[in-house]
């Protein structure tokens, strides 16, 4: 009898792991399988049967009802715990990673032309960082942040950064060309642009940050614009 509940314990403990269909197969057979031992000790031994397998019954029944609710307890507090321990190691490394690409851009069109031009524009591309956010979609780790709001601010937030790092690898090739009007001409587009796609990118930057800043926070509860 111990054998049979301890079978159905496991299966009701283990819903997640073994999936629905085996969980109720599992109970089914233990069920069954009580059913039968109980119709058959019933014909074959009449009262004694009875008095023993109440006794028991009632030991082990107790043993359940108390033992089941504890156990999904605990199993539901660690998997929530490992959930946010995740979580939160996945919106650290995104916040640092977008900080970083943060400072990288121009504030506003009044900076130093000279200076991008001449050493910041060209090298911006190998500057910008993607690696964190690209490691995390393709392995999956994304799944631990379950707000689709904020996984739009950050598809954004990389959509703008990866256009600015392709123009200024476009930037640096023309960089390698001998100057001539030309040339120059068109570095001052590619310029032009990423001082353009830069103001659009570090609103978006932003806004995904302290979206990031409040969720560690723990003060989420609705999806909010940040001004």
């Amino acid at each position: 009898m111990k054998m049979i509940w301890g079978h159905l314990y496991f299966a009701l403990t283990h819903k997640k792991k073994i999936g629905n269909l085996n969980l109720w197969l599992s109970v089914g057979v233990g069920v069954i399988t009580i059913i039968g031992m109980v119709i058959y000790g019933s014909r074959r031994y009449g009262d004694p049967f009875w008095t023993s397998f109440l006794s028991n019954w009632y030991a082990t029944f107790l043993g359940v009802i108390v033992g089941v609710p504890i156990a999904f307890w605990v199993s539901n507090y660690q998997e929530r715990r490992i959930e946010k321990e995740k979580k939160e190691k996945v919106l650290e490394l995104l916040n640092d990673e977008l900080k970083l690409n943060l400072k990288l851009l121009p504030n506003d069109f009044h900076e130093d032309m000279e200076f991008w031009k001449s050493i910041k524009a060209a090298h911006l591309c190998d500057e910008i960082k993607t690696e964190t956010w690209d490691a995390f979609s393709n392995g999956g780790d994304l799944q631990w942040i379950k707000d689709p709001y904020f996984l739009g601010l950050l598809s954004n937030a990389y959509y703008d950064i990866r256009i600015i790092s392709r123009v200024s690898q476009k930037y640096y090739d023309l960089s390698q060309l001998a100057v001539n009007l030309e040339v120059q001409v068109k570095m001052n587009q590619m310029l032009n642009r990423i001082f353009h796609f830069s103001m659009d990118a570090r609103n978006d930057l932003k806004r995904a940050i302290n979206y990031t800043d409040r969720m560690l926070l723990g003060s989420i509860y609705k999806p909010m614009d940040s001004k």
